[in-house]
């Protein structure tokens, strides 16, 4: 993981910026990923969209080519799969939006059980997420 500097005011409104700069719903993971890791340090970033009253779930990643190791039919199946991130759960029953961990909720044993993990996270490196 490389190590950023604090952000500054001025780096913070580039990420606003360029989110707000998005004109269509497809492409807001992809752009707020990219303006994100010019501040915030990850190796890899996910962004997922969950619309369960219209049946809808998808994800995006970066660095983008991440995504490619997903297959298209695990892919195809993460509207089903998201319902088992802890996450989620907790914040459909609660209301409760603030940030939480996947930790917070399940052992590392636990996440690598859920079918979600081993379809999607698991292909795209991702062990932790908020």
């Amino acid at each position: 993981m490389r190590s950023l500097p604090d952000p500054t005011a001025g780096q913070v409104l580039s990420v606003l910026a360029a989110v707000a700069s998005v004109d269509d719903q497809a492409s807001f993971g992809p752009v707020a990923l990219r303006a994100l890791a010019t501040v915030v340090d990850f190796d890899v970033g996910s962004y997922n969209e969950v619309d369960g009253d219209a049946g809808v779930a998808r994800f995006s990643v970066f660095p983008e080519g991440r995504s490619s190791r997903v297959d298209p039919a695990d892919e195809a199946a993460f509207p089903r799969l998201i319902g088992q991130n802890p996450i989620l759960r907790y914040q459909q029953r609660t209301g409760d939006l603030s940030a939480r961990r996947i930790s917070d909720f399940l052992t590392s044993d636990e996440l690598h059980e859920l079918e979600l993990y081993q379809r999607i996270y698991r292909p795209l490196g991702l062990e932790y997420q908020v």
